[in-house]
């Protein structure tokens, strides 16, 4: 009963890798000879994929459910808020100035040192507040 559950894993990362396989990788046609070798090319873009999945599943430990949802919460979705209003910021302004072109790269860039600098300020603070527990855990004293 539990290989079902195995099975059916590998199921969803086999329609997975179809899916993007021809959404984002061009489907059969490969760099050569597509009309006949498109079921071939097909394949191997398919046990490229599938060798990527489980490595990345071997590779990666897994995350907890709580862990996750913290992430979500707390990084991804004040990330995404921002994201949102920079957007805004930049149709509106594109709107006015007629100059869309060159106002995208410098939000862009805004946004993603917004996204690092986000991510760093809550790794630091996470790294401040276990190093305090861990002291007054021990019984020492924090002077922060």
């Amino acid at each position: 009963r539990f290989a079902l559950f195995y099975m059916a894993e590998y199921d969803s990362m086999i329609i997975v890798s179809s899916i993007a396989i021809t959404l984002f990788l061009g489907g059969w046609h490969g760099p050569f000879l597509s009309e006949v070798l498109g079921p071939l090319w097909y394949f191997l873009k398919l046990v490229v994929l599938l060798f990527c999945f489980i490595w990345f599943r071997a590779t990666f430990p897994r995350l907890r459910y709580d862990r996750l949802m913290n992430f979500g919460w707390k990084s991804l979705l004040p990330l995404s808020l921002a994201n949102v209003v920079v957007t805004a910021l930049g149709v509106v302004l594109a709107d006015s100035t007629k100059n869309s072109v060159w106002l995208g790269l410098p939000l862009a860039f805004f946004v993603l040192l917004l996204a690092i600098g986000f991510i760093v300020w809550g790794r630091r603070r996470q790294l401040a507040a276990t190093a305090i527990a861990q002291a007054q855990a021990y019984g020492l004293r924090s002077e922060a």
